[in-house]
């Protein structure tokens, strides 16, 4: 059963006739005479038993529709039903399958047919193809393995010339109108595809018996050049990007020996391709329209955060991976947000949330999500740069104003700057109070032990304690500051809306009490480090290192 191109209301259906209905099959109509093959011992035409298996209507000319049926007859009408014509080629003999007819998205003239004769002990590909309506026809296998014969071709409906075969082993790919082939099975396990179909930009292949398999994102297929292989780097042009916010679903992750689907990247997928020769750096830039970096990403390691104690299983967590800088294709998705701010993970209680999806649950806080409208990418590959354009719409189910994600935003980028300054005084507390610690380590009567016990006592006060799961910090700290932000911001990330009055008060109230906290931090380092420096240095120890101020203002 198929829909016409040029009605949606208009429905065909093969039996050993075409049929067709236009009020949702309160009556049916007959378009054609009996398209199987006449034997001679079927004469009779109420024994004969061929059926037809595919129909393609021609999306370039209306009124032209290929047949094909299971005892191996190829026809075709260029008149809506009128007048039909047996086009099949004479390699077709009687019993082959002709199990997918694909009409071109570009020419009405030029079709496909994948020809399955399993059922003859024939084992062969047979891929048809035509440019004339079926008057002449070239086989079109190079490539495809010799024995694992072809279920279904399918044209791409943006490039002309690219072709996509299921065979009974599994996929593959032409890109010069099926002259050559190559595999595109990839992770695919060894298993029978009996049709493919492009959907949004991506390839989803029907298999027997394995399930339905998507090949997330096609658009770098679309955009291979000949010379590619071995020519420079390349950055491919992303696809637009959808805004749409993670499951807040609070079910636990299905357990990993469960067999479940795996869901399609996360926001913008970035496609780039280093050649055989290349050694060097990568790094992938997101910009807005002003040229201002949002995120980027580079193929320097990424050292774990000391002092992790996730309370969630492992399989859960997504562990993010540095750009690979090895020749040949890659692939990585932008989450389509900011730069996550830097926070105090290891003793907060808003480690991974129980929001949990099996291998990509962030570590919050997470940068806010970007507005929708345009962006840049910009891969830097050694010592050269490639730019391309993306756009990011927004989730079309969100009706919120701009103004609106504007407002939300603002505040979460003004929480994410104040959350990364509160988390280098924290680190400056940290470090002084390791450092006392060893003092501490000293005989008691000794004044430095006691005087480094001293100021322990008010930088253990300024740095302060995590707040427990649910409850809200009781006076301020440093701990208490990055936990009362890392908190407004997942409320203000939780949906697209303004944030509330109480949130923008939140928000001045905890900066509030954060100034307070750097100003006593400044007067902690003039005062009392200076202070301790002065009795190491009479007793020849060596002085804590100095320290950089931190900015309170907040812009």
């Amino acid at each position: 059963m198929v829909f016409s191109p040029q009605d949606p209301h208009l429905l065909y259906l093969g039996t050993q006739f075409l049929m067709k209905t236009s009020n949702a099959g309160t009556s049916w109509d007959e378009v054609s005479p009996d398209l199987t093959r006449i034997r001679a011992d079927e004469k009779d035409s109420k024994k004969r038993r061929g059926t037809i298996l595919t129909i393609a209507p021609s999306a370039v000319r209306e009124g032209v529709i290929w047949v094909g049926t299971d005892d191996g007859n190829i026809q075709v009408t260029k008149d809506g039903g009128k007048a039909w014509k047996n086009v099949t080629p004479t390699g077709v003999t009687e019993w082959s399958v002709v199990s997918i007819i694909e009409a071109s998205h570009f020419d009405s003239g030029t079709g496909y047919a994948a020809v399955n004769r399993n059922s003859l002990d024939d084992l062969r590909p047979l891929i048809l193809r035509t440019r004339d309506f079926g008057e002449s026809w070239q086989e079109i296998v190079s490539g495809i393995g010799e024995k694992d014969f072809a279920r279904t071709v399918r044209q791409d409906p943006v490039r002309q010339g690219l072709l996509y075969a299921g065979t009974e082993k599994g996929v593959y790919v032409s890109f010069d109108d099926g002259d050559h082939w190559q595999s595109l099975r990839l992770n695919m396990p060894v298993v029978s595809i009996h049709d493919l179909a492009i959907e949004q930009d991506d390839l989803v292949a029907a298999t027997y018996g394995r399930s339905f398999w998507i090949l997330d994102d096609v658009t770098p297929l679309r955009q291979i050049s000949t010379g590619m292989a071995a020519g420079a780097a390349h950055l491919f042009a992303p696809r637009t990007a959808i805004r749409v916010r993670r499951d807040e679903n609070q079910d636990t992750p299905l357990p990993p020996e469960v067999p479940a689907g795996k869901n399609p990247p996360d926001g913008a997928i970035i496609n780039y391709y280093l050649p055989p020769n290349f050694s060097g750096e990568v790094q992938v830039e997101i910009r807005d329209e002003s040229g201002n970096r949002i995120h980027s990403y580079s193929s320097a390691p990424i050292p774990k955060e000391e002092g992790e104690l996730p309370f969630v299983a492992e399989y859960w967590l997504a562990h993010p991976q540095p750009l690979s800088k090895s020749p040949g294709m890659h692939r990585f998705a932008w989450n389509l947000r900011y730069t996550d701010p830097q926070a105090v993970h290891a003793q907060s209680p808003y480690n991974y949330p129980i929001a949990a999806i099996v291998g990509s649950t962030p570590l919050p806080p997470e940068g806010p999500l970007v507005l929708p409208g345009p962006y840049k990418v910009r891969l830097t590959a050694g010592d050269q740069v490639w730019e391309q354009p993306l756009e990011v719409k927004q989730d079309p189910r969100v009706h919120a104003a701009r103004n609106e994600l504007e407002s939300a935003l603002d505040l979460q980028l003004k929480s994410s700057a104040v959350l990364g300054r509160n988390y280098d005084a924290y680190q400056q507390v940290k470090q002084l109070r390791a450092r006392l610690s060893e003092l501490m380590k000293r005989p008691k009567e000794d004044p430095v032990a006691g005087a480094a016990k001293a100021l322990d006592g008010k930088a253990g006060v300024l740095e302060g304690e995590a707040t427990p799961l649910l409850e809200t910090p009781k006076g301020m700290s440093l701990m208490a500051v990055n936990d009362s932000l890392t908190a407004l911001m997942a409320l203000v990330d939780g949906a697209d809306f303004a944030p509330s009055e109480q949130s923008f008060a939140a928000f001045r109230r905890v900066c509030q009490g954060w100034k307070e906290e750097i100003a006593d931090w400044r007067e902690l380092k003039i005062k009392d480090v200076e202070a301790l420096n002065t009795l190491l240095g009479k007793n020849n120890l060596a002085p804590v290192a100095s320290m950089p101020a931190v900015a309170a203002d907040i812009s």
